[in-house]
Parts: structure tokens; C-alpha cells; sequence
């Protein structure tokens, strides 16, 4: 991110390009998958309102925005059980889930607001500002609809939901 007015020279952006393994596919998604987020909502999106608006809050609130390969390497041994994994930068949570679930078998997701993880910087500022943590930004977070239950996980993620 970068100042108005400051830019001079030309930015590139990048994107990944990878192989979608047969297994990963919104198709697959059935009535019960649970539905997985791997971390705090809304830190990057919230961060950036707060430079954008230019306010002086104080706090340790900062940007979530991280690789996600260091994630998905502890996750090898779950693939098996993973029906999809998405990035939920764009749009926050809740429009990655309403996009699984609109391009899924006529199933809905079913989410538990209060196990979904958000910073309480994040709610005051969100409130403040007007704004809905589930639909802000996430860098370096996971969304991930699997069939396993949480005590088979060995790794730390949060259950939020299941698919309805």
C-alpha cells in the first residue's frame, strides 16, 4: 500500500498458478462437512480502514496478511478429507462462504457467529466505522470445508460452521 499521489513508477501485481487436485472441487461438498477458518477475521481488512481513514487509534492491532503455505504444509495429512480451501482476501469470510455455498448442491452453510474468531480491536473498530468483520479482508487465513470432526484434527483451527 502506498500513499496517494506518491506512486511514479509502475507496480505489479502477482498471482498464483497452480493445480487443482480432482478431490478440491465445490462439487463435493455434502450436507454435514465442517467448516474451518485458520485464524483471526478481519485483522488486514480493519487495519487497512484504519490507515485509510487516516485514524490515530492506538492498539496492537495489524495486518493478518502472511504466506499460506506454512498452513497448508501442516495440513498434508488432511487432504484426503478436505473438500475445498479458499483465500478469503476478497470479500471476507462471509462472501467466501456465500460463494461456496451458491455454487454448491443447493446446500446453505450453517456459520455459529460466536465461534467465529474476530479480535475485540476488530469489533469496536468495525462498529465504529460501520463495517461487518465477516466481510473484511483476511490475508494469510484459510477457509476450508473438510469431513473430518475436530478431535481427529492434531492441529489448531477453529470449527465455525457445517454445510446445511
Amino acid at each position: 500500500m502506498v500513499e496517494k499521489g506518491s506512486v511514479d513508477q509502475i507496480f505489479i501485481n502477482t498471482s498464483d498458478i497452480g493445480i487443482i487436485e480432482e478431490q478440491y472441487s465445490i462439487k463435493n461438498i455434502e450436507k454435514g462437512d465442517k467448516v474451518i477458518v485458520t485464524g483471526n477475521i478481519g485483522d488486514h481488512g480493519t487495519t487497512i480502514a484504519l490507515d485509510r481513514y487516516n485514524l490515530n487509534i492506538k492498539g496492537n492491532l495489524k495486518s493478518d496478511c502472511t504466506p499460506v503455505n506454512a498452513i497448508t504444509n501442516k495440513l498434508k495429512e488432511y487432504y484426503p478429507y478436505i473438500k475445498i480451501m479458499k483465500d478469503p482476501t476478497r470479500g471476507g469470510v462471509a462472501t467466501t462462504l456465500n460463494e461456496i455455498s451458491s455454487l454448491s448442491k443447493n446446500l446453505g452453510i450453517c456459520v455459529w457467529k460466536d465461534k467465529i474468531p474476530i479480535k475485540n480491536e476488530v469489533k469496536a473498530i468495525s462498529e465504529m466505522l460501520g463495517l461487518d468483520p465477516l466481510y473484511m479482508a483476511c490475508e494469510g487465513r484459510i477457509v476450508i470445508l473438510l469431513v473430518l470432526t475436530m478431535g481427529e484434527l492434531k492441529i489448531d483451527l477453529i470449527l465455525i460452521g457445517c454445510e446445511n
